[in-house]
């Protein structure tokens, strides 16, 4: 070693670490909140402690210290290389079929709970959405993923030369796996690395598991989480059941008018009208007063029907809006008739809109 590489790394070791002070409170607030926090809440609650750095020091001191946020659980991920033949993209996101057997897809997800881990490898038919077979397994191995494969073959004969599609995991490379499919018949498909949106469908069937079953409920033991999955009868719509579900966000505006197009489209079916001998009801959402129209209402009617051409008078009874379990009147505002009507049963309107008019 050169003399002068040696005396530059005894001066380095000997040098004072000007971050000392900072990892020891970086340390206290990551015990504090008993390691819920990652380096950017850590970074903001330094800077009210009047330490100011950058997240990305941050970052590198918490790895120095070998700190961690814990909060987020690392997910189950069965890529691990290319360890065998990839199969090409067959079912390119056409997740239609037109027929029983033509399509199917598969994948792999875990839950974990109690310290234990539980795997579920399913199979659903993309034309009635329905569950072909499944396996449950403490372990991720191959045969959990041939068993479920012998399950679905005794449900369909050699040679349908159905798509199964899957995505790159070690289990769908094994030659094992792929021997199976090609003695069934079966061509194999699977997704482009990385790209979960070419298996969208049992991703959103994964999804919609978890969201219903494991986190909405307690279990008792990992044995009582099984017989729930095993009891789990709530299918949508997507899948061959009857509930609709509508992905919609308040805060984006995404989904209201298919949420809205799904409301009436039940009602129509389901033949759910108003009573047209009733006063129309229904409950104050919001109230404020407009200087330019007056009193001004957002209201959601549940309940009666008001029909163009009703004759009323001034102070009439026209609508009795609910706000708080309180009925409260609106009066017509002279005599006349109801001449067009802007809401109905059911409707939700917002601040200012008319309600009806009497002319």
């Amino acid at each position: 070693m050169p003399r002068a590489t040696f005396y530059y790394h005894l001066k380095q070791m000997q040098k004072v670490d000007k971050y000392a002070s900072v990892k020891d409170e970086i340390t206290a607030i990551h015990h504090e909140n008993k390691g819920r926090y990652g380096y950017r809440r850590i970074t903001a609650e330094l800077h009210k402690r009047n330490f100011l750095l950058n997240h990305k020091t941050v970052q590198r001191l918490m790895k120095e210290l070998g700190l961690v946020c814990r909060v987020r659980m690392k997910k189950y991920r069965s890529y691990k290389g290319e360890v065998g033949k990839i199969a090409p993209n067959l079912l390119n996101r056409d997740f239609h079929a037109d027929k029983p057997n033509q399509k199917w897809v598969t994948d792999v997800t875990e839950f974990s709970l109690f310290g234990e881990k539980l795997y579920l490898s399913p199979i659903l038919d993309l034309h009635s959405s329905d569950l072909v077979s499944y396996t449950i397994s403490d372990r991720p191995v191959l045969h959990m993923v041939t068993s479920m494969l012998d399950k679905a073959f005794q449900k369909i004969p050699d040679g349908t030369n159905l798509i199964l599609h899957s995505d790159q995991g070690w289990q769908y490379q094994h030659r094992q796996y792929q021997q199976m499919l090609c003695g069934k018949g079966i061509r194999q498909s699977m997704s482009r690395k990385g790209n979960c949106l070419d298996n969208a469908v049992i991703e959103n069937f994964f999804g919609l598991l978890k969201s219903e079953l494991l986190y909405l409920q307690e279990f008792q033991s990992m044995e009582h989480f099984k017989q729930e999955l095993i009891e789990y009868e709530l299918v949508p719509e997507d899948w061959g059941g009857s509930t609709i579900f509508c992905p919609v966000s308040a805060h984006t505006g995404e989904g209201i008018d298919e949420l809205l197009d799904m409301v009436s489209l039940t009602a129509e079916v389901l033949e759910l009208k108003a009573n047209p001998n009733r006063k129309a009801r229904g409950i104050v959402l919001e109230a404020q007063l407009d200087k330019g129209r007056g009193p001004v209402a957002t209201v959601l009617v549940q309940k009666g029907t008001l029909h163009v051409g009703d004759a009323v008078a001034s102070g009439d009874e026209v609508l009795v809006l609910e706000a708080m379990k309180m009925g409260n009147p609106i009066m017509a505002p002279c005599d006349g008739k109801v001449t067009s009507m802007q809401v109905s049963e059911g409707q939700s309107v917002q601040g200012g809109d008319p309600l009806f008019t009497v002319g």
